[in-house]
């Protein structure tokens, strides 16, 4: 979401990401990539708002089960098989990702 003086719009940009092996070789000091055991990346969540703004619509959480592979999307109470196709072009509000070989 941004906000100028007369009104709050949300930001609609999709993004295209992978949801395995993002490398983030390219961001870290030669040093560091060393150090670490890897610097590639699994998503874990990715959670995302449907709405025309903040007060209205809801907050969605597309979730890997890591013992199955599958992926699953969470409103409320409500749980539902997920397309990881459709998660990887989504517009994230906030993604959780995990360290390969962590």
């Amino acid at each position: 979401f941004s906000m100028n003086y007369w009104f709050e719009e949300k930001n609609k940009t999709i993004v295209n990401f992978p949801i395995r092996s993002l490398d983030v070789a390219d961001f870290v000091t030669p040093e560091e990539a060393k150090r670490v055991p890897s610097t590639k990346y699994d998503l874990l969540t990715n959670v995302r708002h449907e709405g025309i703004d903040r007060d209205s619509g809801a907050f969605l959480a597309d979730v890997l089960n890591r013992h199955t592979g599958e992926w699953y999307t969470i409103q409320d109470l409500d749980v539902k098989d997920a397309v990881p196709q459709e998660i990887s072009c989504s517009a994230p509000y906030m993604q959780v990702w995990a360290r390969q070989g962590a």
